[in-house]
């Protein structure tokens, strides 16, 4: 989660200087508004899960490749995103980001790995060039 997106960060760089936006944009499986919809707290013994699951948006904002309407993000204590998600969790229902999610073949089966940043004009405005880009691209080859 970038820090920005949930107001921790007052100097996050402008979505332009943003490296890696379109990597994600272009490598991701799915490319949407997603609306954080619950966060459940699951505790076994001293070990804390997060289940946060989302509403996503319609249209998205590529073509997708997870054509799911829901999505169930799991956020473990060895998550980087762990310690936001613990300290904001009442807070984050109701939140609107923009979505990066790919799927990846874990050693468990299907495994979701994601990125979530601010929903702002700038973000969507490069997603939707970038869309517009492989959609010509596509059409070319």
């Amino acid at each position: 989660i970038d820090p920005a997106a949930v107001g921790l960060s007052m100097e996050g760089a402008s979505a332009s200087d943003d490296r890696l936006l379109r990597s994600r944009a272009q490598n991701a499986d799915l490319v949407a508004r997603l609306r954080v919809q619950t966060v459940t707290r699951d505790s076994v013994g001293a070990r804390i899960t997060y289940t946060i699951t989302f509403q996503v948006g319609t249209p998205t904002l590529m073509a997708r490749r997870i054509d799911d309407t829901t999505l169930e993000l799991v956020v473990s204590n060895e998550s980087p995103a762990f310690n936001m998600v613990r300290s904001l969790e009442n807070q984050l229902r109701g939140k609107i980001f923009i979505g990066f999610v790919s799927r990846f073949l874990g050693p468990e089966g299907p495994e979701l790995h994601w990125h979530l940043t601010a929903d702002t004009a700038d973000v969507a405005r490069i997603i939707q060039e970038l869309a517009v880009l492989d959609e010509v691209a596509g059409q070319s080859s």
